[in-house]
């Protein structure tokens, strides 16, 4: 588990405004999700989420403390009170807002496959038929693949989209289903061509943009974190982020 911590304060919200100075904001995510989040070769957090968190704070003059951790515990930690807020590539969708609060999106998503450029899939019901899926577990893909194809498609979950990529160049799936950017910056990294992203998927299993969750009922919390991402709207560092990590 890695973390990151500006300062150790105790935390301390205040009823009115924004919270006071003397708070600290603990933050989870998943850093294994580039661009949105992932761990450098220093070992510290980067991308468009981490910033925007950090951009955050620093609207809101509190101190940040990111914690690094399993995708799956992420919601699980936020309801028990573990941490104040989780973030990183998390649609907000219907499924989720039953267990958790959400601020309002800061990105809307949408999703591709991808594939072996010699191996291009079909997308209907029969030219899906018998192909194997992965996703990274614990996000809406499963249950997009699963609506539009039902058991004609067998999915297998994996912890990272690294993972899922590496089954995909040894043959075990036939494609993988990420968030544009994430397979965009996976292909990248790869400094491969064989494989490509083929679709952008816009469908109602994702959601309606990529926001942060509080705890059930934080409403303070929730309506401090959408003001502030309403003034980062404003004076336009949401639009300089999304250049600098999507562009």
């Amino acid at each position: 588990m890695k973390k990151i911590s500006l300062m150790l304060l105790s935390i301390a919200f205040v009823t009115t405004g924004f919270a006071s100075s003397t708070t600290t904001l603990r933050f989870a995510t998943n850093a294994t999700y580039p661009p949105f989040v992932s761990v450098n070769d220093k070992g510290q957090m980067i991308g468009f989420g981490i910033d925007v968190v950090n951009a955050l704070c620093q609207q809101m003059k509190v101190k940040c403390e990111i914690t690094d951790t399993a995708w799956d515990s992420l919601i699980p930690a936020l309801m028990i009170g573990k941490y104040d807020a989780i973030f990183g590539g998390l649609s907000i969708t219907k499924k989720r807002a039953k267990v958790v609060d959400f601020t309002k999106p800061y990105y809307k998503n949408a999703a591709t496959f991808i594939i072996n450029k010699d191996k291009p899939l079909t997308l209907t019901q029969k030219g899906m038929q018998g192909k194997v899926i992965g996703y990274q577990q614990g996000n809406t893909f499963g249950s997009y693949i699963t609506s539009n194809y039902g058991t004609a498609v067998k999915l297998k979950a994996y912890p990272s989209p690294a993972l899922a990529f590496m089954d995909l160049k040894a043959g075990r799936i036939n494609a993988l289903i990420l968030d544009r950017p994430v397979a965009v910056s996976l292909l990248k990294a790869e400094k491969t061509r064989q494989y490509v992203t083929q679709g952008q998927l816009h469908d109602q299993a994702f959601g309606i943009g990529n926001g942060i969750a509080v705890k059930k009922g934080n409403t303070i919390l929730q309506n401090q974190l959408n003001q502030a991402i309403d003034r980062l709207e404003e004076n336009g560092t949401l639009t300089k982020l999304t250049y600098k990590w999507f562009n």
